[in-house]
């Protein structure tokens, strides 16, 4: 079986001096990417060799400082504006429709070498949000477990509490909506029903929920996924190591749509691969240029905290597979990271700076455009299904931090 130094070891591979000079902008990007990995150096390491791209001894000496087999690639500088939506659908915003013809997604990679990089194309241009003003908004609550506790994405069961996992434990903490904690479950192991939440030293793992309360569990430090029913009965796993359909390399976030399909980010390999409720495979999405979170939406649609030229941003993908639009906002948020939706289709997101602080959270409406920007940024959230609150994971990784959120 490939193991994970053999599959680092083959994306080094592709790291081929060569002649080619980086702009400002990619280098940019890297520095970016090197500060965060070097904070995290898996959960937020995006890894984008791809073979026609040739590094400078420079740049390569720059990655080699940060510890990191880490770089995000940005081809051009466009100056970007408003999320595009879904075309005549009436269910997304929707900028300029007609100006961002969708166009089908790669195939998805079946060798452990990263996918080969999609050209640019003028038919997907990318919109950049122009800085936006920013209202304080105080905490609610926080909640912390102690400096020694390390969480990862939180979620909200329809019953309101709020599970997040914790690398300490290898369980989960599953508070109160007023911040307590209610219990603690799950122990560390790789059987059934038993958990392994940090993976290469980082902290991991991830849940979604069907309406009944039953749930989806990615295992990150056990390469899979395990389905429960409300009751906490263990029902199915899926997935192990490696670089084929339905097997996962580092694994980093998970969601389900209404249609009871499973989304699972893959942050090295780079993709978004679905499945059914039950684990059979369907297919991939973001082939080679997926980040490492995602958030559902409606019967197959899905977004993504990765542009599709490598740079930090956001995208959103049709059920298809194909391109629906996406947005560049350096200046809001120059690493975005967690993102969720409440029941109106509203989509919020959370990063950091490039010193590694909270930057902002952004609400973007689902009927158009940037409906509120907060100095509440973080790792990770989730939201209340009314979007009246969102439970931000701090850029500590040991807060969760309760956040009142204004009607649009």
């Amino acid at each position: 079986m490939t193991t994970d130094s053999d599959f680092d070891r083959q994306i080094e591979d592709y790291l081929v001096a060569g002649p080619a000079e980086l702009s400002d902008r990619v280098l940019w990007a890297a520095r970016v990417q090197l500060k965060t990995t070097r904070r995290r150096p898996a959960r937020f390491a995006w890894l984008a060799p791809w073979r026609d791209l040739r590094m400078t001894q420079s740049m390569r000496l720059l990655l080699a400082g940060g510890g990191a087999l880490a770089l995000v690639v940005a081809i051009g500088a466009g100056l970007l504006s408003p999320l595009l939506g879904r075309g005549d659908t009436g269910q997304h915003p929707s900028a300029s429709p007609s100006s961002t013809p969708a166009r089908s997604s790669p195939a998805a990679t079946g060798s452990p070498s990263p996918p080969a990089r999609t050209p640019g194309s003028s038919s997907f241009v990318i919109p950049t949000y122009a800085p936006q003003a920013v209202t304080h908004l105080a905490a609610a609550w926080e909640t912390a477990g102690g400096p020694a506790t390390r969480m990862g994405v939180p979620e909200i069961a329809p019953d309101g509490r709020i599970w997040v996992t914790s690398s300490v434990d290898n369980a989960f903490r599953i508070l109160t909506p007023g911040g307590k904690l209610s219990e603690t479950w799950g122990s560390l192991g790789s059987g059934n029903g038993q958990f392994n939440f940090s993976l290469s030293g980082n902290d991991a793992g991830a849940i979604a929920f069907s309406p009944d309360g039953g749930f989806w569990v990615l295992d990150t430090g056990n390469f899979r996924v395990q389905r429960f029913d409300k009751d906490r009965k263990f029902l199915t796993a899926w997935g192990r190591f490696g670089s084929g359909d339905g097997e996962f390399a580092l694994p980093s976030d998970i969601s389900v749509d209404t249609l009871g399909n499973i989304f699972v980010a893959d942050e090295r390999k780079r993709v978004i691969q679905v499945f059914t409720s039950d684990g059979q495979y369907i297919r991939s999405v973001a082939a080679g240029h997926a980040g490492p979170f995602l958030a559902a939406n409606g019967e197959g649609w899905v977004d993504t905290s990765l542009l599709p030229d490598g740079r930090p941003g956001l995208t959103e993908y049709k059920p298809d597979g194909s391109y629906q639009g996406g947005i560049d906002m350096p200046e809001l948020m120059p690493v975005p990271l967690g993102m969720a939706r409440d029941a109106q289709a509203n989509l919020f997101i959370v990063g950091l700076t490039t010193s590694d602080t909270a930057s902002t959270m952004v609400r973007f409406a689902e009927g158009g455009g940037i409906a509120g920007v907060w100095d509440a940024g973080g790792l990770a959230l989730t939201v209340s299904p009314a979007g009246d609150a969102a439970y931000v994971l701090e850029a500590s990784g040991s807060t969760i931090s309760k956040y009142v959120i204004p009607a649009p």
